[in-house]
């Protein structure tokens, strides 16, 4: 499986450095993955995930030493399967939910639900851009939550918010986010 490099990586240094990173620890990283998710698949798709996450911050990681990007690659590819664990659960829950009156599953909030398939159906390229065009405080709390995978907590320590808070600015953000897809399909449109 050969690393996908996001097209805004231009520095063959940058890209180099990628390669050679993937080379050296991909095979690892994808036998841990695989025992901890019990899926070949779910295992290659997280290592994606994780090296894509590395290319997106190549400067930051091309600082460190051997040690500590081995170390910070273990933790990332444990951190993501705990991420898919805590997702497959939320999955089983929503299919297992009953519903009501009105087919939806009872407990979910509706728009949430929503809003998240559309941002689901999205390609990389439409998020990305919806998320360059959020305001700042809006683009921080997602890319803190989804691209640095930090707990709701730690954003909202490092914002010196509340909790609540960080849930209303990603519910607002993700909305905003739909809005942005929704106004530029309508623009293609015409």
């Amino acid at each position: 499986m050969p690393m996908l490099i996001p097209k805004t990586i231009e520095s063959e240094d940058d890209r180099a450095f990628l390669e050679q990173l993937f080379d050296a620890h991909c095979v690892r990283l994808r036998r841990k993955a695989a025992a901890l998710t019990q899926s070949r698949q779910v295992a290659e798709d997280l290592v994606q995930d994780v090296f894509l996450y590395v290319a997106a911050h190549v400067r930051k990681f091309r600082q460190m030493d051997s040690c500590t990007l081995r170390h910070i690659l273990d933790i990332s590819v444990k951190r993501w399967c705990c991420d898919w664990f805590r997702a497959e659960e939320v999955r089983k829950k929503h299919q297992s939910g009953s519903l009501d009156d009105e087919g939806f599953v009872s407990g979910i909030s509706a728009a949430a639900d929503t809003e998240e398939a559309a941002i689901e159906n999205l390609s990389v390229e439409e998020l990305t851009e919806a998320i360059r065009k959020l305001p700042d405080h809006y683009r921080y709390v997602i890319e803190a939550k989804y691209l640095l995978n930090l707990k709701d907590g730690e954003i909202a320590k490092e914002l010196g918010i509340g909790k609540a808070s960080v849930r209303q600015y990603l519910t607002r953000a993700r909305r905003k986010i739909c809005e942005l897809c929704e106004g530029d399909t309508h623009e293609t449109e015409r």
